[in-house]
């Protein structure tokens, strides 16, 4: 079973340009509406993303307490709702939408490749974004593969 890990120290506060990895600042990762920040090893598997990618990467989602989950609609499955577990088997635990609307198919393809090479175990492919996200054995998510693209 997943442990929850402390976030940050209660008397940390990031500012919103505050960087929490070399490439992503604490508006970026934090939930809009508590601005609770995902465990630093999972900031920091989004870090090794980033640069297994080797471009800029667009975060339209990563952490959401319970009350913004249900605020926009998120399952009560939401990997995003993980971004504060650990698990013994798969490490940090949470999710990340990545928008996607103007890359290129080959950009697409290197995102995906880093997606699967650091282990994440539930990929969607949207239309405009990407989820990605680490769950754990046993959860109704854990080693599924979507891809949503609507016809034209």
């Amino acid at each position: 079973m997943p442990k929850k890990l402390p976030v940050l120290p209660k008397d940390y506060n990031p500012g919103l340009m505050d960087r929490i990895t070399p490439h992503f600042r604490a508006r970026e990762l934090w939930c809009p509406h508590c601005h609770v920040l995902p465990t630093k090893a999972f900031s920091d598997m989004l870090e090794s993303l980033r640069v297994a990618f080797g471009k800029a990467i667009n975060p339209s989602s990563v952490y959401r307490c319970e009350v913004h989950n249900k605020a926009v609609g998120g399952s009560r499955w939401s990997a995003h709702t993980y971004c504060n577990l650990y698990d013994e088997d798969n490490g940090p635990l949470g999710a990340i939408d990545i928008k996607i609307v103007r890359a290129r198919k080959r950009d697409r393809f290197i995102l995906l490749r880093a997606i699967y090479t650091l282990g994440f175990n539930m990929v969607e492919i949207a239309d405009k974004h990407i989820h990605a996200a680490i769950v754990p054995k046993g959860h109704p998510m854990y080693m599924k593969h979507y891809s949503g693209f609507k016809s034209k």
